[in-house]
């Protein structure tokens, strides 16, 4: 099959890609721009990291992560399969097919951090098709550029600085999903420091972020705010359980001991989201949770809402 997209409908798509400044508006510049090279499949973008050796499904076309909608795990387990049966691209692509199912692997550098994977439904082998080439390299500098601007250096999630562009994505879908603002807190993360030193401090943060990737969805944000301090956005699907998924997580890090440490635990506090109010104010509410839960113990998890209801914020 060869491309049928004229030239300077292509140099269009390429130039395209070059306007975003967000990660998730790139991914879906690229999808739109791939179906209208491959109308024919559908795609999923998977993202590796190789600090936490993790592969995170990251957005598709016949997906919507920010309203809920995922893959089955059979599914992405399958993926996933495939995509490690292949060997790791070095400056070119590669392809692994099956069945009616190809993976396409190509290089995203931070150094030798991580890479990513397109995952096609539909049975078509690209290589040769310059128009779909060009279009990953673009999209993989690009990709790699924003991503240092929008994320933490040592532990691999979201930064502050990424957090306002998220809040105003939950404002533009309007509320669509229930939602919650988090804050997670290691207790007595000072006392590690000082007691075992700064580097181990530092793997410390990075084992609780992997935890807290290993524990919550590809449709929730994580965030590292600075020090000991994380931020999630809860995406609570049937609106009642983030109490209960917020306290498994907390009991999970205390159940589990950190290498060179041992036990550590989390204190969380955590507010509805409600995208009218300032982002301050969430915050704030938030962090009255999260200080409530300090002060009176540790190791726990706090609602903003409950406590105020009972009159204790």
């Amino acid at each position: 099959m060869r491309d049928q997209v004229p030239d300077h409908y292509g140099y269009r798509l390429l130039i395209g890609l070059s306007r975003h400044r967000d990660l998730d508006d790139l991914n879906s510049a690229f999808l739109g721009a791939l179906k209208v090279v491959l109308p024919q499949l559908n795609f999923r973008i998977y993202i590796h990291t190789e600090l936490h050796d993790n592969w995170r499904l990251s957005a598709g076309t016949n997906l919507d992560l920010m309203h809920g909608d995922r893959v089955e795990q059979s599914v992405k387990t399958r993926d996933v399969s495939l995509i490690e049966s292949a060997e790791d691209p070095e400056e070119e692509f590669t392809y692994v097919a099956e069945g009616d199912t190809f993976v396409c692997l190509f290089p995203i550098r931070l150094g030798r951090d991580f890479f990513a994977a397109l995952i096609s439904d539909g049975m078509y082998h690209p290589a040769g098709n310059k128009l779909f080439e060009s279009l990953i390299d673009m999209y993989s500098n690009i990709y790699t550029l924003l991503y240092r601007l929008n994320h933490d250096p040592l532990t691999g999630l979201l930064n502050r600085e990424s957090f306002s562009h998220a809040i105003e994505m939950e404002a533009r879908a309007g509320n669509a999903m229930p939602a919650h603002l988090v804050i997670v807190d290691i207790d007595h993360f000072k006392r590690i420091n000082d007691q075992h030193g700064h580097l181990v401090g530092d793997a410390a943060l990075v084992e609780l972020s992997g935890r807290m990737i290993e524990s919550f969805r590809d449709v929730d944000y994580l965030f590292r705010f600075g020090g000991e301090e994380f931020v999630i956005l809860l995406h609570d699907l049937s609106g009642h359980n983030a109490h209960a998924i917020l306290d498994r997580f907390r009991e999970s890090v205390a159940e589990q001991p950190f290498p060179e440490i041992g036990a550590v635990t989390v204190s969380i506090g955590y507010t509805r989201l409600n995208t009218a109010l300032p982002q301050a104010q969430i915050i704030s509410h938030a962090d009255q949770a999260l200080y409530y839960a300090k002060e009176h113990g540790r190791n726990q998890v706090c609602c903003y809402e409950n406590l105020k209801s009972d009159g204790m914020v």
